[in-house]
């Protein structure tokens, strides 16, 4: 399916289209490449990625508080793989989340030694969308990895850097 970005009221084609996904725990229209999980070590070296192959947009909880109506309250036409429209999106002030269980956001991690790494979380990551600003599509943690044990050292919500 063909994807279009309305931005006030202009339509701007996008070089993406959508993809219908079927799996153990949701089946419905997906955005591909919406957002990247990455774990890195602390110099920037890539250890390991996501699979997610996209994800359904929608105005799930309101980031913060400002009493608006969510916009996008469909699910990306469950059920519906022969559909030929479709109207997706996440409005200012409004998230969208998937719970950790759902397939592809995992990164395996076993057999990595123990040590420091960072989790790299980006949107948009091909700047497929148009956006005023990129500046804030990254944000990162660094963490100790020991054994089974995961310990949290270090939040950085401003980029893909997260040092000690």
């Amino acid at each position: 399916m063909r994807t279009w970005q309305v931005v006030g009221g202009r339509r701007y084609s996008l070089p993406v289209r959508l993809r219908y996904v079927r799996s153990e725990t949701h089946e419905h229209w997906h955005f591909p490449g919406f957002e990247r999980y990455e774990l890195r070590r602390p110099d920037g070296t890539l250890v390991g990625r996501d699979r997610k192959t996209g994800f359904c947009l929608r105005d799930a909880y309101e980031a913060r508080a400002l009493n608006h109506r969510p916009v996008w309250t469909g699910e990306c036409r469950r059920g519906q793989p022969q559909a030929r429209t479709l109207r997706q999106g996440i409005s200012a002030g409004f998230g969208d989340d998937y719970v950790p269980q759902k397939e592809g956001q995992s990164i395996d991690v076993t057999g990595l030694k123990p040590g420091l790494y960072v989790l790299v979380h980006r949107v948009n990551p091909d700047r497929v969308l148009l956006e005023r600003s990129y500046a804030n599509n990254a944000a990162s943690v660094l963490f100790a990895l020991d054994g089974r044990r995961v310990r949290l050292l270090r939040r950085c919500g401003t980029g893909p850097r997260c040092t000690v």
